[in-house]
């Protein structure tokens, strides 16, 4: 098999699980030499320079890795890079290298290898893309149009070329804590705090999931779950899903906000029902982080909200509701109902370690009380133990 992009990252992560799985040989392939080469001594592989922007460099690489062990089974088109955090003023030159380095290395691939491997009965063609590349990075216009162009090639692949034994996987991770994701946040080395804990997944994480989806011959491969509920809620509500990513473009390009978790539910979740106290809801949520503050925006598609004032007086009621961490909510649950405060439901686990109910103050703005368990968990706020308070 060949790995491209191999180096580092997701795909010596890639060469690590693959040799572990028995594979006959690999060849590890990246424009870094000295960092293939290095991989390919640690796993046993073999190591080879290529271009992935160029179509000779492609043949070369598939020519070299056929002379040397014999045909190729599975060939992983790997290499990514990150591109600039632009829009239309991105220049022509950029285009034309995620354009080649995103599209056209797998579609180079599949040209030289589909009529070897249907004369041989099969083979599998993997390429990396996405979950931008089926949603939006708000923030890079190139990086997402070239991934969503990615996931294209290989639905296209797979629907024509399925009967003769190709099969096609095209693997979508969000944040994945690499080189690039360092590159993307403007830093030389490790990922910042915030990022750190945005759900980011390790490389190693992500091979697991190629390997899961390979043997299930799915031709999305999804390592982080919440993707999936995203593209429903864009499949369900594509205006409203755009709607959400303007404002989100507002926060995260101009104020400077991570993203922490992009997710929502769909009518009959019964636990979000209880807490909102609606009926039949269903909502996206996109949790945001500004240095030791948390922001939660909601957009919800049912039932129909009501019209909204953008124009509203700074004394008019204007808040969705207010979230206060706290580390005992059945405690401050307790507490608080006995001084009459009302609340919708008495507090709820609504995901692995993150407890919550919602209540009113006296002027019926909602208040949300949450317990975060896991002190490791993405929306988990860093405590001063010696006054109970989040920093």
């Amino acid at each position: 098999m060949v790995i491209t992009g191999g180096a580092g990252g997701i795909g010596r992560a890639l060469v690590e699980r693959f040799t572990r799985e028995g594979a006959r040989a690999i060849v590890v392939a990246d424009a870094n030499l000295a960092g293939a080469q290095a991989v390919a001594d640690e796993f046993g592989a073999t190591a080879r320079q290529v271009d992935s922007g160029s179509e000779a460099g492609v043949v070369a690489l598939i020519d070299f890795a056929t002379e040397t062990h014999g045909p190729i089974d599975v060939y992983f088109s790997n290499a990514g890079v990150g591109g600039p955090a632009a829009g239309p003023e991105t220049p022509d030159e950029e285009w034309d290298r995620l354009w080649r380095i995103h599209v056209m290395s797998h579609i180079w691939a599949a040209r030289k290898l589909i009529p070897v491997m249907t004369e041989a009965g099969g083979g599998y063609l993997v390429n990396t893309s996405s979950a931008a590349g089926l949603l939006i990075q708000p923030s890079a216009m190139a990086y997402t149009v070239t991934k969503h162009a990615a996931v294209s090639v290989a639905e296209w692949l797979s629907m024509t070329y399925a009967a003769a034994g190709i099969k096609v996987s095209c693997v979508c991770p969000q944040a994945v804590q690499t080189a690039l994701l360092d590159e993307a946040m403007g830093q030389t080395s490790g990922a910042s705090e915030v990022v750190a804990a945005a759900g980011v997944l390790q490389p190693e994480d992500v091979a697991d999931a190629v390997i899961e989806g390979m043997r299930a011959e799915r031709l999305l491969i999804l390592p982080h779950q919440d993707v999936a509920d995203r593209m429903v809620y864009r499949a369900t509500d594509h205006e409203g899903w755009l709607d959400m990513d303007e404002t989100l473009a507002f926060y995260v390009d101009l104020l400077g906000c991570e993203i922490v978790t992009d997710w929502g539910w769909q009518v009959g979740t019964d636990v979000a029902d209880k807490i909102t106290a609606l009926h039949d809801c269903s909502a996206r949520s996109v949790m945001l982080r500004k240095g030791n503050a948390f922001i939660e925006l909601f957009q919800y598609t049912s039932p129909e909200p009501g019209p909204g004032d953008p124009d509203r007086r700074v004394c008019d009621p204007g808040l969705t509701h207010l979230c206060f961490d706290v580390t005992d909510l059945d405690e401050e649950y307790e507490r608080l109902l006995a001084a009459g405060m009302k609340f919708h439901c008495p507090p709820q686990d609504v995901a692995p370690s993150v407890r919550t109910t919602y209540g009113r103050d006296p002027n019926g703005n909602v208040i949300e009380l949450q317990q975060v368990s896991d002190d490791k968990h993405r929306i988990a706020v860093p405590w001063l133990p010696e006054r109970g308070l989040a920093q």
